[in-house]
């Protein structure tokens, strides 16, 4: 499905977009829409955020009390088209089906900050493949390990799966990038809700990772966990 919008009112959704949108279900079951190309999203502990560039223009703010939900009722079409109202947004398709979708109250649902996440320069960045990501996930699965984390140690970068609390864990790593800095940035897997791709990695001191898809078109900030340290500290 191509954007093909009919009006300031209409539109139709890319899958790229659906995609995307399923993804961000998964961080929180709730967002609110605003008008234009940017879709943001924050989990309810406000520890994942995700900022995402649209191939569709967003004709007005809404919220979406269950996204999941919303979908799934897009699913039911066959290259669905959009009409926004006050209170609903009409679905519809070629075959004549249609729906009319109420949109949440939107003190109901978690709201990203309207000032975007600046990370200062930093020199801890490095690049984490599509399928580098993808196998240290599936090692953490099959390992049952809980954390992931990306550790330097003045010459190398690696990204480790394991358990920081367990000395004695199984462990999974891949070399990704060079450093001069110590550190370790510590994350757990539930909280790396990154769909599939190659992703510009930077690491920053306050304890926060951003990771843009390659393409510049989605990125997540993600907080560290408290046993997270830089030079020491």
């Amino acid at each position: 499905m191509t954007m093909t919008p009919t009006s300031t009112k209409t539109l139709t959704i890319s899958d790229e977009t659906y995609q995307i949108l399923t993804n961000f279900s998964t961080i929180n079951s709730s967002i609110v829409f605003k008008k234009g190309n940017l879709i943001r999203t924050i989990a309810n502990a406000e520890n994942i955020l995700g900022e995402y560039v649209s191939e569709e223009y967003i004709p007005q703010d809404f919220a979406i009390y269950d996204l999941s939900e919303f979908l799934g009722v897009i699913s039911l079409f066959n290259e669905p088209d959009f009409d926004f109202d006050t209170y609903y947004v009409s679905i519809s398709d070629d075959n004549k089906a249609s729906s009319q979708y109420f949109y949440a109250d939107k003190s109901m649902v978690t709201v990203p900050p309207d000032k975007g996440v600046e990370l200062p320069d930093t020199p801890i960045k490095f690049v984490l493949g599509d399928k580098v990501l993808k196998h240290l996930l599936q090692a953490a699965s099959v390992m049952s390990l809980p954390e992931l984390c990306i550790q330097g140690d003045g010459d190398v970068i690696k990204v480790i799966a394991n358990n920081t609390k367990n000395t004695t864990a199984h462990q999974f790593s891949y070399e990704v990038g060079k450093t001069s800095e110590q550190f370790k940035a510590v994350f757990k897997v539930e909280n790396l809700k990154l769909i599939a791709g190659a992703y510009d990695v930077t690491i920053s001191t306050q304890r926060l990772a951003q990771f843009t898809l390659t393409d510049g078109s989605l990125t997540y900030w993600i907080a560290m966990e408290g046993s997270s340290f830089f030079g020491g500290q």
